[in-house]
């Protein structure tokens, strides 16, 4: 694999939980990148089991290419951003669930990607070839009929964090967010804070083509091709497990990143922050204009979300 000095850096970040059978290929996958210089770092969230002996036998395999950093559980959502705050400089970002298994063309694509958006702010995605945990393909996900504007996004978060790159103006907004102290079911995920900054200040780039296979097993935290009851389970979670994620992610937004947004997405932006304090707020969000992410059952449940004040 290249390695010049010359080509792409990259700062992978990764939180890791009780991950030992899957998470050395992950590493593998993710190190071996073509046309790029990769670097991770890992937070270990308390792992149970052999996890962190795993990732200390590939840091010796791999000098100066991973970070490992250990800590007490904490959740996922809080782990990961915590790692926006200890990333090492590099030209581009991303993050990378512990258990995929990445082609090795996907950072360069979204390097390729990304050089070409005329913004600081910018974020790459794709969809992702859904598997088993044998990398047997079981399915996809896409996204490609999603509006890509913010109010599409805050409707529904469709795009997978795992498949995210983004530049280091996006990191540097992100950061301000790393040391969130909320109760962890009103916690924004760490996909959505970096995915909400890039949609309301910067620009977004969705590749048709999938560039990861996504394990879907027992310990997966999503439902993709889980069957039907984990669907049902995760869908309600969302819609009455998970308080005003939204509204204070807009608050969050802006407060800290209004001087990068234009007049339309502040005023977006300020209806979702103030739909819980009355009904009338709660239906004009409702029928406020470009509310929908393309697919009619998330369209509903965001309105039952909002319509019960969970928003």
């Amino acid at each position: 694999m290249e390695q010049e000095s010359n080509l792409p850096s990259i700062e992978i970040l990764m939180s890791s939980y009780n991950g030992e059978k899957y998470i050395e290929e992950q590493i593998d996958t993710i190190l071996n990148q073509k046309k790029v210089r990769t670097h991770i770092s890992i937070r270990d969230d308390g792992s149970s089991d052999g996890t962190i002996s795993v990732i200390k036998k590939k840091v010796q395999e791999y000098p100066g290419r991973i970070s490992l950093y250990t800590g007490d559980n904490i959740g996922y959502r809080k782990s990961f951003l915590k790692l926006l705050a200890v990333a090492q400089e590099a030209n581009f970002y991303g993050f990378a669930d512990q258990d995929d298994y990445w082609l090795d063309d996907k950072c360069f694509r979204g390097v390729e990607a990304l050089s070409r958006i005329d913004n600081k702010v910018a974020l790459y995605a794709t969809g992702v070839t859904l598997t088993d945990e044998n990398l047997n393909v079981t399915g996809k996900t896409d996204s490609w009929n999603m509006p890509l504007t913010v109010e599409s996004y805050f409707t529904r978060q469709r795009l997978a964090g795992c498949t995210y790159l983004f530049t280091d103006m996006v990191l540097e907004l992100a950061r301000q967010y790393s040391s969130l102290k909320l109760p962890n079911d009103q916690m924004p995920d760490h996909d959505f804070v970096v995915g909400s900054i890039a949609f309301s200040c910067g620009k977004v780039y969705l590749d048709r083509e999938n560039r990861i296979y996504h394990r879907r097993h027992s310990g997966s935290v999503t439902s993709g091709g889980m069957g039907a009851m984990k669907r049902l389970q995760v869908e309600y979670g969302l819609v009455f497990k998970r308080p005003h994620v939204q509204s204070t992610m807009a608050k969050l937004l802006l407060s800290k990143c209004k001087s990068y947004m234009d007049d339309g997405t502040i005023r977006f932006l300020k209806t979702v922050a103030r739909c819980n304090d009355s009904l009338k707020n709660r239906m004009a969000l409702i029928h406020y204009p470009g509310m929908t992410t393309g697919m009619k059952s998330c369209d509903f449940e965001t309105r039952v979300k909002i319509i019960t004040g969970n928003y």
